[in-house]
């Protein structure tokens, strides 16, 4: 079962459409480049989607690479994820780099850059303890279970 939620969209620039499935039971929405840009090597920007979201209290939404762009191109999402909380009302961006050491990448507006997931928003109540309980882990970390 999947939960349903409104989401207030709020155009910004002339043309924006809201954030759209790719195909029915698709997880996350595409979002597509407002404008056509040029990525140097190594450069990093946040290109404005020119939308905003009223995204009820109980969701965030992260921002996420689509596979065929990180497997076909050397644009990357550096902070993927990027995470929306529903308190923010300004425009929805991307943060996009180029990883190539050489050669530039074109972004041709109505590109499909980035997709977006809705997930709800779990609150947290944090509380001091003076120990953790065991486990069969322990702190055992980064690599402790070996590589094959």
């Amino acid at each position: 079962m999947s939960l349903q939620f409104r989401i207030g969209f709020k155009v910004l620039r002339e043309g924006v459409k809201p954030p759209q499935y790719g195909h029915i039971g698709d997880g996350a929405v595409d979002l597509v480049a407002l404008e056509s840009v040029v990525i140097e090597p190594f450069e990093r920007r946040a290109l404005p989607l020119g939308f905003a979201l009223e995204i009820p209290p109980e969701v965030v939404a992260l921002i996420l690479p689509r596979s065929g762009i990180s497997l076909n191109s050397s644009m990357i999402l550096p902070n993927s994820p990027g995470l929306i909380d529903p308190t923010y009302k300004g425009e929805v961006a991307v943060i996009v780099a180029n990883m190539h050491p050489r050669d530039s990448v074109t972004i041709d507006a109505g590109t499909r850059i980035a997709q977006m997931l809705f997930v709800p928003r779990v609150g947290i109540d944090f509380f001091a303890v003076d120990a953790l309980s065991d486990s069969s882990r322990g702190e055992g970390g980064f690599g402790s279970t070996g590589y094959r």
